[in-house]
Order: structure tokens, then C-alpha cells, then sequence
């Protein structure tokens, strides 16, 4: 949410009830029944770290994370942490 808000876009937000990501209406879309799943148009994706990425390059500036190779590579700092 922080990173749509950042790239000042539209969007919504779907709110589930307890139990619903369970349900195989949205196993269909994220195979762990997690959240967040992303729907961008015809295209489906899960997974904070791979949405993140996603949505900074598809849509307008500002771009939120390092465009260099290397920099970019040391993202691995955020996958330690998130594990």
C-alpha cells in the first residue's frame, strides 16, 4: 500500500473475512492461501517483495528502489530480514 500510495495511482483495496484466503477462489491466485495477491489488469501476482518490484517499474516516478545492478543486489539484506 505504502508503495501505490508513493506513486500517488488509484487503487483498491479488497477486504476478506476470516478464513476466505483458504478458500480455492483464492488458492487460485496465491498457492500458500497468503496475502498480498496483486491484480494489475489481466495480470496476477503474489508476494510483498516480487509486487514491490513489479509496481516500480510499471508505474510513473518517483522510482523507489536502486536502478543500479549492485545496489539493486544487495537487496539480499531485505530477504534475511523477511525470513
Amino acid at each position: 500500500m505504502a508503495t501505490l500510495k508513493e506513486k500517488a495511482v488509484d487503487w483498491a483495496l479488497k477486504e476478506m473475512a476470516f478464513g476466505e484466503s483458504r478458500l480455492k477462489s483464492h488458492l487460485a491466485f496465491h498457492p500458500f492461501g497468503h496475502l498480498p495477491v496483486l491484480h494489475h489488469g489481466q495480470f496476477t501476482l503474489y508476494e510483498t517483495q516480487a509486487i514491490i518490484r513489479y509496481l516500480d517499474r510499471v508505474l510513473p516516478e518517483p522510482l523507489l528502489r536502486p536502478d543500479a545492478s549492485r545496489v539493486a543486489a544487495r537487496e539480499q539484506l531485505i530477504g534475511i530480514n523477511d525470513s
